[in-house]
């Protein structure tokens, strides 16, 4: 057996029983009587529990079996805090950030105490078992404290990759990496196979991801990892092919397979194995009807895609000094571009109009009116004179560009930009929505229309966004999609990009909904009359937008009113 690293732990005292029962019986009659739906009294007791455990001398037995019953409240908890931060702005503040860091503290300290009792376990027979135990529950928690990094976007606490590849480098020093065990979410699984399960969902890039997709790869990799590969770089038969590197003690996840980022000792991660089963398992094969019988097939592919080769930078970044306007979400992007073309509100923010007759009693006139039910006239007289606001002050006049829609250009390259939020606000975006852009730069510049393809929250800074642009000078347009019945809805907004020459791109439409599918028709709203369009092949989509090419209906009427917009 190798020497096993050193781990970091915190030094021990004597336990204090007074201040803190760590006997099973006693944690459980301790839990009944936490206020657990007040989680701002819960947590914090919580983890003041598992701080004390974590700094006491304990048998590593009762060490054990104190944190086993204390693991399922603590992923009611965890679970409960993240309510409080999905879908919320970046960067996450006030509330949403104390939420999440009390999470990530949770599962830091419980992870802690499984370290612990690893390195402490004495010899006999049931040695080896338990420290697999100790081990496989330490990675499976600390992988979950990089899950709830990943969900913020933030970038990990520093030493904490470090710690996840000593912990496993321990596991292979103690021979129990392949010993199976009870998992911490009830499961079987190894040391490795929990290891392996936060590489390959660091390698795919959570920062790529919207938050439910997060969860959902986590879930979807934690019953795929053990189809993967851990392998010697050079050693092994079929490494030197591996896709990516892991360090074994560097602070840093797995990095892709090239000359400049290898080291000497770095491990191979191979998905070649993964990829087969995943595949099986999308084309109806094996896995359908048990286990992955309810993967999403876009989802999986973008997963195989990832897994299958790390995509190379085709475009080099230019650093950028300058600052553009933003317009984030298919709603706002649809009327900022009716406002700077002067036309309505589209269809789909108007509300038809409903009236009903009837004939008024002589009651209801009798009734007083609501304004003087809410605001009766001698309150308003009782008002002294500077308190009375005035309906004759002019208004302040509106800047050009309100702050929070400027922000800052932190590179540029052929495929799109990467901006900054700025500290001022933080922003509610998710990967994958529209951004209309345009620099301020200088007059003339066009507007830009781009999706978001990675979020990261800068300490301090704000939150950085990857756009891919799209193209240029959108239209904002009015659809109606066809329906599985044959009939066409209501019409919804929608945009209508010109033809981008440098892709090859001919003119496409981008819509919201579900229904606007390629093989499918659509109406295009102008004026009083429709247009009827065929849908193409699918260029580009997400959970908020699709991208479509089309072509005119062949028995549509006249067109003359749009014909332009075809042109491109």
């Amino acid at each position: 057996m190798t020497t096993p690293p050193a781990l970091e732990l915190p030094a021990r005292s004597h336990p204090q029983r007074e201040e803190f029962d760590w006997h099973p019986r006693a944690i459980g009659s301790w839990i009944d009587g936490l206020p657990l739906a007040n989680l701002a009294e819960t947590g914090p007791q919580v983890f003041r529990a598992l701080n004390r455990l974590n700094r006491w001398s304990l048998p590593v037995g009762e060490r054990l079996a104190a944190l086993e019953r204390l693991l399922p409240l603590i992923d009611y908890l965890v679970h409960a805090l993240r309510r409080h931060c999905l879908g919320r702005p970046l960067p996450l503040r006030g509330n949403a950030a104390g939420a999440a860091t009390l999470a990530r503290r949770l599962l830091a300290e419980a992870a802690l105490g499984h370290e612990i009792a690893a390195t402490e376990v004495p010899s006999g027979l049931r040695r080896r078992r338990r420290v697999a135990l100790a081990l496989e529950h330490a990675l499976r928690l600390r992988g979950r404290e990089l899950l709830e990094h990943w969900l913020a976007y933030a970038p990990p606490g520093e030493g904490l990759w470090a710690r996840v590849h000593r912990l496993f480098a321990l596991a292979e020093a103690e021979g129990v990496a392949g010993v199976r065990v009870r998992a911490s979410d009830g499961g079987g699984a190894s040391p490795e196979e929990a290891y392996k399960q936060l590489l390959l969902c660091a390698a795919i890039g959570p920062h790529r991801l919207d938050q439910h997709e997060i969860v959902e790869v986590w879930e979807l990799l934690g019953r795929l990892a053990d189809s993967a590969r851990l392998g010697e770089a050079g050693a092994d038969e079929g490494t030197d092919d591996a896709v990516y590197r892991v360090p074994r003690s560097a602070d840093g996840p797995p990095h892709a397979a090239i000359p400049e980022l290898d080291r000497a000792d770095d491990r191979t991660l191979q998905t070649t194995p993964l990829l087969q089963r995943l595949r099986r398992a999308l084309s109806g094969g094996q896995g359908r009807s048990g286990e992955l019988s309810r993967l999403d097939p876009e989802l999986s592919g973008r997963i195989a895609l990832a897994l299958a080769a790390v995509p190379t930078r085709r475009h080099r970044r230019l650093r950028a000094e300058a600052r553009a306007e933003v317009q984030a979400g298919f709603r706002q992007v649809h009327a900022t571009l009716c406002e700077r073309l002067g036309r309505r509100a589209d269809a789909a923010e108007r509300e038809r109009s409903r009236f009903e007759a009837g004939t008024p009693r002589a009651e209801q006139s009798a009734r007083p009116d609501v304004w003087s039910v809410l605001y009766p006239s001698e309150l308003l007289a009782s008002l002294r004179e500077a308190d009375r606001v005035s309906d004759d002050v002019p208004a302040a006049p509106p800047s050009e560009h309100a702050e929070d829609d400027i922000w800052q250009l932190v590179n540029i390259s052929a495929s799109g930009y990467c901006l900054l939020s700025g500290d001022q606000a933080p922003r509610r975006l998710t990967v994958g929505e529209l951004l209309l852009m345009r620099e301020l730069a200088g007059r003339g510049l066009p507007m830009q229309l781009g999706a978001v393809r990675w979020l990261r929250a800068a300490p301090r800074h704000g939150l950085e966004v990857g756009i891919e642009i799209l193209g240029s000078d959108p239209v904002p347009l009015e659809l109606r999609a066809e329906l599985d019945d044959g009939r066409f809805g209501p019409a919804e907004r929608a945009l209508l990009l010109p033809r981008v020459e440098g892709r090859d791109q001919p003119p496409t439409l981008l819509a919201p909904g579900p229904h606007f599918v390629s093989g499918r028709r659509a109406r295009l709203c102008h004026g009083n009359r429709e247009t009827e369009l065929d849908l193409l092949r699918e260029r580009d989509g997400s959970a908020h937008y699709v991208q479509l090419e089309f072509r005119r209906h062949s028995d549509a009427g006249d067109s003359d009113g749009i014909e332009t917009l075809f042109r491109g």
